[in-house]
């Protein structure tokens, strides 16, 4: 008997309500298990897994019968994907932040506390390699994050962009209201950095919900 192709798997959809489907046999981050060939019925009957963003329905293999829902849209790894709003509103409610950057050809990630400005991420430092990136115009990577450890859940914001310094002193002015302070306070830091955004991205740990479990 002749093997029926497989067709190419798609990336996992970030947006919901677009169906997508998984190769049979594979690891399936969500229902939590691999499921052999015909275990699950894809939109035209094959041996496939088809997933709208954020539901899973498994008719045979493991967890046979299960309604498998989160709130999310999910990545290619199980995970929920924030929406650019939600991602600003949690770097927004973050005082505790890690920028990412390049000092002397080796990779540094140091915590900063920080502010939104708009849609750009802002902080005070002192001289340094912090400010040199900003001087230099670096691109690089801001993260802000939050876990509970008892529940096994977590969520983190990824911010990419150009760091720049601010010179404008009507700008500095401006920054100095918005109520932004180092929590090191013993070094005056009076330097603005401003980081321009280019992409924002967030994740989140889900625990899908099975219909009929507890």
């Amino acid at each position: 008997m002749a093997r029926r192709a497989i067709r190419p798997v798609p990336p996992i959809a970030a947006s919901p309500g677009v169906e997508v489907t998984a190769r049979i046999g594979s690891f399936d981050p969500v229902i939590g298990c691999r499921h052999p060939a015909g275990s699950v019925a894809g939109t035209n009957g094959g041996p496939e897994r088809t997933r709208a963003a954020g539901t899973v329905q498994v008719v045979g293999g493991c967890g046979k019968g299960d309604i498998v829902t989160t709130s999310l849209p999910l990545d290619h790894s199980g995970l929920g994907v924030l929406q650019r709003k939600e991602c600003l509103e949690r770097l927004a409610k973050a005082r505790l932040g890690r920028v990412a950057f390049i000092s002397q050809g080796d990779p540094v990630i140091l915590p900063v506390n920080h502010g939104m400005d708009g849609e750009n991420v802002i902080f005070r430092t002192a001289t340094g390699t912090k400010l040199l990136a900003a001087d230099t115009e670096q691109v690089v990577a801001f993260e802000v994050d939050g876990y509970d450890a008892d529940r096994r859940t977590g969520w983190s914001v990824l911010v990419r962009g150009v760091a720049t310094s601010v010179e404008d002193q009507e700008e500095v002015k401006r920054l100095n209201l918005l109520g932004v302070w180092p929590w090191a306070d013993l070094t005056e830091r009076s330097h603005w950095v401003r980081i321009n955004t280019l992409s924002i991205t967030g994740r989140q740990v889900v625990h899908p919900y099975r219909a009929g479990t507890y």
